[in-house]
């Protein structure tokens, strides 16, 4: 099963050259379609590798991000000529998620806890704070900037969603190191430096030319990061 999930990662390259291949010729039904099944192959490879795995609440909840997050990845594809109606619909990619990390963080957090004891090393507080002050700060040095008031709120909101993931990432390594904790880690970064990236092409006038770089680069470092999170699960 472990190398049934391995190739499943694997094809995920071409969905991806698929998905922006489609971008570019505004093909967006289709898009939408072959960024989802990129996503369902990373659920399916987590599945896979958390048959493998010891199982317990905290790999539950891992395999339960991964599909969040291919709800997410669906909804936020999905464009309409009504505005209003792909306004809801990206904001409930959003929300699908914040879920995800949310799910991720608990998971994280379980698996450094014991009977007796939760581990938290101090030293961390300092990326938990620093992701959310960087956002402010570019919002407020207009390097960020976005037409509605809710588009800002949810940018700073989801910055500070974000922090915890990496973070609660970090405490996990630091807490037990082996080969599942730096799979996780890893993972964890580069769903972190994705998000950052689609940030800087979403709120950065400045930014917004490099489109045609910027998207290929999420894409590859997201999904990246969500194989290596799938792949984490047959090590624990």
């Amino acid at each position: 099963m472990f190398i049934a999930a391995i190739v499943l990662c694997a094809l995920m390259a071409p969905l991806i050259v698929l998905t922006l291949v489609f971008d570019v010729r505004e093909k967006h039904l289709l898009k939408t379609v072959v960024k989802g099944a990129a996503s369902c192959l990373f659920v399916i490879a987590g599945g896979l590798c958390f048959a493998l795995s010891s199982g317990g609440t905290a790999n539950v909840l891992m395999l339960l991000a991964l599909v969040f997050c291919m709800v997410g990845d669906v909804l936020l594809a999905i464009k309409s000529e009504k505005e209003g109606l792909t306004l809801a619909v990206q904001g409930g990619g959003m929300f699908s998620f914040i879920g995800a990390h949310v799910l991720f963080v608990a998971a994280f957090f379980i698996m450094t806890s014991t009977a007796v004891a939760f581990h938290f090393n101090l030293y961390l507080i300092i990326p938990l704070l620093a992701l959310p002050i960087l956002v402010l700060i570019a919002f407020a040095a207009g390097f960020f900037s976005a037409d509605k008031p809710v588009m800002r709120i949810g940018a700073i909101v989801y910055s500070i969603v974000i922090a915890f993931t990496i973070t609660a990432a970090a405490n996990l390594r630091a807490y037990e190191a082996n080969t599942f904790t730096n799979l996780v880690i890893a993972g964890a970064v580069l769903f972190t430096i994705s998000d950052l990236l689609l940030a800087c092409m979403n709120y950065s006038e400045q930014l917004k030319p490099a489109r045609k770089i910027l998207f290929p680069l999420v894409l590859v470092v997201y999904y990246a990061g969500q194989a290596l999170l799938a792949i984490s699960l047959a090590y624990n």
